[in-house]
């Protein structure tokens, strides 16, 4: 499920690269994924990091991400999203913190 993840992210990406930078955006979900596992999460919370700006900042739709991927991870990514890109960044984070 890991490789679909990135595959998956990589799509809905693409094009997409690192505020002022020529880095493409990918590098930071697979960065995510790879801190998750490193300190020894589960496959769904993986792949949920792996997944989680592709509704925020992508076409793809939650329902995508539960079709392919499962309830769990789902609601791991919903979590992990921020609803409204146009309140500050404080109004953000503390929106993501209390899900």
């Amino acid at each position: 499920m890991i490789d679909k993840a990135i595959q998956f992210a990589a799509i809905a990406h693409e094009g997409q690269y690192r505020k002022g930078t020529n880095i493409p955006y990918i590098i930071h979900p697979v960065s995510v994924g790879f801190l998750l596992q490193s300190i020894g999460c589960d496959e769904e919370v993986i792949v949920a990091g792996l997944l989680h700006d592709t509704v925020e900042d992508t076409d793809t739709e939650l329902d995508d991400i539960k079709r392919e991927f499962g309830e769990r991870v789902a609601s791991l990514v919903f979590s992990a999203s921020e609803p409204d890109k146009t309140l500050t960044w404080e109004e953000r984070k503390i929106h993501s913190a209390t899900r």
